[in-house]
């Protein structure tokens, strides 16, 4: 993820206002709901997963033949 935020700056320049805009002193993040608010953070995690994703490849074998 991390690579790809630095390849983009525009990306990373957008991360950083909807970080800044949410978090302050005066609102922290207190626990799990509240992270649902950043919710470009969200789409840029899932869009890293998708180009690079955990499970590279999944095989299937074809094991009886169908008519």
């Amino acid at each position: 993820m991390m690579y790809n935020i630095m390849v983009n700056p525009s990306i990373e320049e957008k991360l950083l206002k909807e970080i800044n805009s949410l978090l302050t002193p005066e609102n922290p993040i207190s626990n799990y709901e509240n992270t649902k608010q950043f919710q470009y953070t969200q789409a840029t995690f899932y869009e890293a997963l998708r180009l690079h994703p955990s499970v590279p490849a999944t095989s299937r074998v074809i094991t009886e033949k169908k008519n």
